[in-house]
């Protein structure tokens, strides 16, 4: 599975510096979320994001690229990086079963399951 990190998540995020990674940045600054949604889609790749409003087009589209929305709060980019590279394999195994992975400060949730089944996972 490939990634696709938002602009909305700094270039030195910790996973951009890996192959299966993409930036926006190094792909075009200008797209918008509709054209960033569309790349996912048709390269199968998972978003990884802070913006919420990707959660609620999971529901709305049945054949919507994974999300992975990092919803840290409070924290510096050093301990962002550092709690995320912590987690990643849990992460990442969650979002091949679930097109909806939110990470906050103290737990990872995991929604809407590829099956067609809503589930929650804490």
């Amino acid at each position: 599975m490939e990634y696709l990190i938002d602009l909305n998540l700094p270039t030195n995020f910790f996973l951009h510096q890996r192959e299966e990674y993409e930036h926006v940045y190094d792909l075009n600054v200008h797209w918008t979320d509709v054209q960033l949604w569309k790349y996912a889609k048709e390269h199968a790749m998972t978003i990884i994001t802070r913006q919420v409003n990707y959660s609620y087009q999971v529901f709305l589209d049945d054949r919507a690229p994974h999300v992975i929305v990092v919803g840290f709060q409070g924290l510096s980019l050093e301990e962002c990086n550092s709690k995320f590279s912590r987690n990643w394999q849990e992460i990442r195994t969650l979002s091949e079963s679930y097109k909806l992975v939110q990470v906050f400060n103290d737990k990872i949730q995991a929604i809407a399951k590829v099956d067609g089944y809503n589930s929650f996972k804490l």
